[in-house]
């Protein structure tokens, strides 16, 4: 008789005792999901396993609930196992001791599993019943849940709906970042600035390769592509990240990997940099630099930017968001035509080349200079973000402090190389540590380091860090390119 078995309901109570004495932490759900699967099978009940571990179980509708709407229950065959410290469970392999205790269900030195394991039981208890009439039923039952979904994202049915989704949104957010793109303005930067800006470019992407021939060995020699959409972080922004990681159809667990690096090295680098103002006046008195240019620069582009401070309103925020989408779905319609009569590109190049040029030319007409662009473009990239990492787990990141370090060796060869060139040229430290962080950082920290220098050079580091957004895309994928040349 099994501890449970006095409470009810019975049948309930007697499946989930059952579900405690199967090992279900996450990644470990394999004797859990072949449970059910067998299950079914002694039900007489139609199921399918996927590679995964996913389950899913259809049961005919009772007599008389043939012509009522089917319905879904779903759960999860995860649990988070923890225990205290004297504890001598394994929950990967050893079963869980559920205990009655003044009312309540609990277990003896572990988590319980009650999420999401009382589901799974409900659901094989009411397939089991003989008296609980009902419509058809798909009984769903997932693994991973507790560690980002990755169960139901993987599922075969959702996997399409994840990659249409995806890539709409992702087309439509690299339009709607370039609209502020526009060339004329970022050409008044002035030959000196942009050679800074082209400099750290430069020195990036040569960090990169320069790291990967390092560190292929520990990255592994596939680690390139993950590098190479890194490259595209560093060179442009996130948008420019995930539009190389469309392109060249890259995991999200590789990605995984790419993300990590980008939020703790450069966070680092943000603050070495805001450090380093105060050797301004040492490193430009070493270097020779002539810092003249920098207040007329600042001061014309802040009388471009006092004629466009318009604010979004509603009508703009949904024509910009609906142009947008169409350009995003003819933008993989073409791209698709012109990978099939030109296939050394493949479709998802095509299309990042295409929504690209669109987004340049749609920045020097009157649509550029619609205010909401900025806003949509960061909640379409937030939206991707969060889609990618839905799909990641992070808890699979063994080689995470390998590529840390590879983060820090990629960004002190750029900071030497871009040093050098600036003794050469003759650039000042603002015009480098801008151009660094505008490459590295973008939109959202090159005006906070501009800033931290004068007020005034606040416009120089936002046009530099839109110039990433043009080059970003392009620069990660000839980057990578070059790496899988070296694995």
């Amino acid at each position: 008789m099994g501890v449970l078995s006095n409470l009810e309901p019975a049948s309930v109570f007697y499946y989930f005792e059952e579900i405690c004495s199967i090992p279900h932490t996450s990644h470990h759900e394999k004797a859990l999901s072949d449970y059910c699967v067998q299950f079914a099978k002694a039900h007489g009940l139609a199921c399918r396993q996927d590679e995964m571990g996913n389950v899913l179980i259809k049961a005919p509708a009772t007599p008389g609930y043939e012509k009522e709407p089917g319905l879904i229950l779903q759960g999860h065959l995860d649990m988070v196992g923890d225990k205290t410290a004297d504890c001598p469970l394994d929950l990967e392999k050893d079963a869980i001791h559920p205990v009655v205790d003044g009312g309540y269900v609990c277990a003896e030195g572990t988590t319980l599993g009650g999420d999401d394991g009382i589901a799974v039981a409900y659901a094989l208890a009411v397939l089991d019943a003989k008296d609980i009439p009902h419509p058809a039923l798909e009984v769903v039952l997932t693994v991973c849940e507790e560690v980002g979904l990755l169960g139901a994202w993987d599922m075969e049915a959702t996997k399409p709906a994840y990659s249409v989704l995806k890539n709409n949104l992702l087309y439509a957010m690299i339009f709607l970042m370039l609209l502020r793109c526009d060339i004329r303005k970022i050409i008044k930067l002035g030959p000196k600035m942009l050679g800074g800006f082209f400099a750290a470019s430069v020195s990036i992407s040569l960090a990169f390769i320069a790291t990967f021939a390092i560190m292929k060995g520990p990255l592994g020699s596939e680690a390139w592509k993950a590098l190479g959409a890194l490259c595209g972080s560093w060179m442009g922004g996130s948008g420019n990240m995930i539009a190389v990681q469309a392109a060249l159809d890259i995991g999200e667990a590789d990605m995984a990997y790419a993300l990590v690096v980008d939020s703790i090295d450069y966070s680092i680098w943000v603050m070495f940099l805001l450090w380093a103002i105060n050797l301004a006046p040492k490193f430009n008195k070493w270097v020779k630099a002539d810092t003249t240019t920098l207040d007329e620069v600042s001061r014309r582009l802040e009388e471009d930017a006092k004629g466009n401070e318009d604010k979004a309103s509603f009508v703009n925020l949904i024509f910009l968001l609906g142009l947008a989408l169409v350009i995003s779905a003819f933008g993989q319609d073409i791209g698709a035509a012109l990978n099939g009569a030109m296939p050394f590109l493949d479709k998802a190049t095509w299309t990042v080349l295409l929504i690209t040029l669109s987004g340049l030319i749609g920045a020097v007409t009157p649509v550029g200079r619609m205010a909401g662009s900025t806003e949509l473009s960061n909640l379409l990239l937030y939206s991707v973000v969060a889609l990618l990492a839905s799909r990641a787990s992070f808890l699979e990141l063994t080689d995470a402090p390998a590529w840390i370090l590879a983060g820090f060796m990629i960004l002190a060869i750029h900071g030497i190389i871009l040093v050098l060139l600036a003794k050469i040229f003759h650039l000042d430290m603002f015009t480098c540590g801008v151009a660094s962080l505008a490459n590295i950082g973008g939109s959202a920290s090159a005006p906070i380091l501009a800033g931290a220098y004068s007020g005034a050079l606040v416009p120089v580091g936002v046009l530099m860090a839109l110039m990433g957004y043009v080059i970003g895309t392009a620069g990660g994928l000839i980057t990578a390119n070059i790496m899988s040349l070296l694995a």
